[in-house]
């Protein structure tokens, strides 16, 4: 169910804060850490809670463009989304 799905993608959010705080260099920490912002996106937005979801895809984003910075390996999938993302959110932020 959503409820054990957002609970679920927190703990993993929470542990790739840690991961990526740990080493901000580390590409792979960067895209786990991006890819769970996505994941709890898709989870709220699933159940509704419009204002948590556009955060969590605003926090994706940033993420993706701090690797994109750092000159950070992206594989094609994370290229598509940051590109997609820009232009449904580079207008708002």
């Amino acid at each position: 169910d959503a409820g054990r799905a957002l609970a679920s993608y927190q703990q993993s959010l929470e542990i790739a804060q840690r991961l990526y705080e740990q080493n901000p260099n580390d590409a792979q920490a960067a895209r786990d850490l991006s890819v769970s912002f996505f994941k709890l996106f898709q989870v709220e937005q699933q159940v509704g809670n419009e204002p948590a979801a556009l955060g969590h895809l605003r926090s994706c984003h940033r993420m993706l463009r701090e690797m994109e910075r750092a000159g950070q390996f992206m594989d094609p999938p994370l290229r598509n989304l940051l590109d997609q993302l820009d232009r449904a959110l580079a207008p708002e932020e």
